[in-house]
């Protein structure tokens, strides 16, 4: 589950008919930079998987800024070497392990652990050398319970794949790029591995797993919100949402709540007061008054967690 916001992974289970209470199992779930370098919640249990999978990628595409912060490229390891001494002795929150290891090593190693992006960060949390919790300035970091679990990478790679086709049913190289962040090769070779035999749709051949007669009911409907996995995966942006694409995958990287019918956007939405539980809607088309009040009944769905502040 995408966490780059904090109260999204919770909206995108309950979506799903799941639930986001004390109950719902997220004492299980680990937060971590995986695919595209963001900002994840995955299953402890699958921790090795997603480091083996994409800490290389995530390494280099990270490693490459440090140079402009005063620290060569090639220092990742001795970089987690003091990060991981540092924290032998319990938890730090981000400004304390950057002292410390600033101490150690220098002045651009405390810049580039302060820097807001989190790229000194990243590489070692996404290799699963570090565990991360909180967000923004209340970012804290420890060691693992054990250190992770030796994977191989290319299997690894192809476990992404086998998941990312079990959740969409279809797939091509370059979507699967696109979603994980891994290199267009490694990308195609997991794919590949994972394809269950190819699918060819209007003279595209996709790599498909999964039931190919699945479907959705013709008038489902149903609230995403923000950066959900469903709206992250769509590769073909103009097919599924054509003129109104903007509102949907907005400047800098935002991908807007949507109002999906049929698995297709209808609008988009937004909650406009958190204490009232107000959520104003943006339809892409007109709304019939009947379509506007189950929207409106979908959404209260959402109104007891959205009006509690929660951390």
């Amino acid at each position: 589950m995408q966490a780059q916001v904090d109260r999204v992974p919770a909206l995108s289970v309950l979506a799903r008919g799941g639930a986001a209470g004390a109950d719902a199992g997220w004492s299980n779930l680990v937060r971590t930079w995986a695919m595209r370098g963001t900002l994840h919640l995955v299953p402890e249990t699958e921790i090795a998987h997603y480091a083996a999978a994409l800490g290389d990628s995530i390494a280099a595409r990270e490693t490459r800024l440090w140079p402009r912060r005063g620290v060569e490229a090639s220092a990742e390891d001795r970089l987690n070497d003091a990060m991981i001494q540092a924290l032998r002795a319990g938890p730090l929150g981000r400004r304390e392990l950057a002292g410390q290891v600033g101490a150690l090593l220098g002045a651009p190693y405390r810049t580039l652990l302060e820097h807001p992006w989190g790229i000194g960060l990243k590489p070692a949390v996404a290799r699963g050398l570090l565990r991360l919790r909180g967000s923004g300035t209340e970012i804290t970091l420890s060691l693992p319970p054990t250190p992770p679990a030796p994977v191989e990478v290319a299997a690894a790679q192809r476990w992404l794949a086998g998941k990312y086709l079990t959740a969409n049913v279809f797939g091509t190289p370059a979507a699967f790029a696109a979603w994980s962040g891994l290199p267009a090769a490694a990308a195609r070779r997991a794919l590949a591995a994972a394809d269950e035999g190819p699918v060819t749709i209007e003279g595209t051949a996709y790599a498909h797993a999964g039931p190919l007669d699945a479907g959705i009911e013709d008038d489902h409907l149903t609230l995403l919100p923000e950066f959900d996995p469903y709206l992250l995966a769509v590769a073909d942006k103009d097919g599924f949402c054509g003129d109104d694409r903007t509102l949907l995958y907005r400047k800098g990287g935002w991908v807007s709540a949507t109002v999906l019918r049929a698995g297709m956007p209808i609008g988009t939405w937004k909650l406009r007061d958190r204490r009232s539980g107000r959520i104003e809607f943006a339809p892409m088309t007109g709304w019939s008054a009947a379509l506007r009040r189950r929207v409106e009944q979908q959404a209260g769905r959402f109104t007891d967690f959205l009006t509690t502040e929660r951390t």
